[in-house]
């Protein structure tokens, strides 16, 4: 009787093919973590720009707002001038306010351009990438002089 020999190559065990797949499941969790980065900072953009329709549109939109003019201080709060004084609460408020609201849009502004990246990173295929450039801008020379006599570049932005 034949004895069947399960070695490495009926079922892709060697090192070397166990290694690659290692590696494309890297790249896909790298790039899924990519994606799940993208649409968590497109969520929140959303959110923030939900939060400022409502404050603008709303009947008691500036609650919020007036709250935080209270806890400042409220009328109290002010500065004496030539002219009298005048109040700091209001204006701190709004400056707190928007301050808030950009940090939370760059925040998620990052976290979208850091998805971007990971995603970049794990799943492109840099050596097609750079094939594909070579192919359609030609090689790293250029011409060195009017006869068309062309140098080698020795330091290129596409490694």
């Amino acid at each position: 009787m034949m004895s069947r020999d399960y070695g490495n190559q009926e079922h892709g065990g060697d090192s070397q093919s166990a290694l690659e797949l290692f590696k494309q499941v890297i790249r896909a969790i790298g790039g899924s973590v990519g994606v799940i980065a993208i649409v968590t900072g497109l969520v929140y953009v959303t959110q923030v720009i939900k939060l400022l329709m409502d404050l603008l549109t709303s009947q008691e939109g500036g609650k919020p707002l007036v709250e935080l003019v209270d806890l400042l201080g409220g009328a109290e709060l002010t500065i004496s001038t030539m002219h009298g004084p005048v109040p700091l609460a209001t204006p701190l408020a709004v400056v707190f306010f928007l301050a808030g609201l950009l940090i939370l849009g760059w925040l998620s502004l990052g976290l979208i351009i850091t998805g971007a990246k990971v995603v970049s990173y794990c799943l492109t295929d840099r050596k097609s990438i750079k094939e594909l450039l070579t192919y359609t801008f030609g090689s790293k020379e250029k011409p060195d002089d009017q006869a068309g006599n062309r140098k080698k570049i020795e330091s290129s932005a596409i490694s």
